[in-house]
């Protein structure tokens, strides 16, 4: 899902847009949350430096069917990508939803 939302922002994409990209891959296959944490920012570079790069970061928790002494019913899990970005338009978001998408 992080893979798939950083791609959407490298391309300078609509915070609905990326949303709803992460969104639909996380509940894709019906056994993952529904919701989940995610932020993505844009690291701009000097000048001339190097191009500027786009990071996104997903997060949430992972129901367990028997619960893990030290997690209990669930497991959290985070991703993080950085991607060189494409489009210059882009900014900086952050946003928790159920389905961005709607």
């Amino acid at each position: 899902a992080a893979r798939i939302g950083v791609r959407e922002a490298s391309l300078g994409e609509s915070t609905n847009s990326v949303g709803c990209a992460i969104y639909t891959q996380i509940a894709t296959d019906g056994i993952f949350p529904t919701s989940a944490v995610v932020s993505w920012s844009v690291s701009p570079s000097p000048e001339g430096v190097s191009p500027s790069t786009v990071n996104v970061a997903v997060s949430t928790h992972y129901p367990l069917l028997i619960g893990i002494p030290g997690f209990g019913q669930q497991v959290p899990i985070a991703q993080n990508y950085t991607m060189v970005q494409e489009d210059p338009s882009g900014g900086s978001q952050s946003t928790t939803s159920t389905d961005p998408c709607s």
